[in-house]
C-alpha cells in the first residue's frame, strides 16, 4: 500500500503539521505480532481545488488531498505503458520522488512527487 503525506505548496521542503505522518505501527493478525513499518512512502503537495463536490472547501488541504496527485500521476502512468503492476508504479513513484536519494525520511518517505522524474524512469525502463 503507498501512502503519501501532504506538503503546502508554499513550503514543499516540509511536511505539513496536519499531515498524515509515520512510522507506522501494524498488527498482523495471523501472528498477532506488532511490526512497525516506514510509512509514508513519499510526500505530495496538497490544496488541491475542488468544485461542487459535497461540503469540501474550495482548497482541499490534507493528505488525502495530497494523495489526488499522486494517483493522477500513477494513472496517466498505466495509461502510457499500460503496465498495472503495483510494485513497478510503487517503485517508480518513490525512486523518482525529490530528495529520494537522501537517507529515508520518516516524516516525508521517499521526497516530493516529481510526475517529470517518474515518466522519465519509464522511458529509462522501456528498453
Amino acid at each position: 500500500m503507498l501512502t503519501v503525506a501532504a506538503s503546502n505548496a508554499d513550503q514543499s521542503e516540509e511536511v505539513a503539521e496536519y499531515s498524515s505522518q509515520g512510522p507506522v505501527t501494524q498488527l498482523l493478525t495471523d501472528a498477532n505480532t506488532k511490526q512497525t513499518i516506514a510509512k509514508p512512502n513519499l510526500t505530495a503537495v496538497d490544496a488541491v481545488e475542488v468544485l461542487g463536490v459535497g461540503d469540501f472547501p474550495n482548497i482541499f488541504n490534507g493528505s488525502s488531498a495530497a494523495a489526488a496527485h499522486v494517483a493522477a500521476v500513477a494513472a496517466q502512468m498505466v495509461g502510457q505503458t499500460g503496465n498495472s503492476n503495483r510494485e513497478q508504479l510503487q517503485w517508480q513513484l518513490t525512486q523518482s520522488a525529490q530528495g529520494h536519494r537522501r537517507r529515508w525520511l520518516i516524516l516525508s518517505g521517499s521526497g516530493l512527487l516529481d510526475a517529470k522524474e517518474a515518466f522519465e524512469l519509464i522511458v529509462l525502463h522501456k528498453g
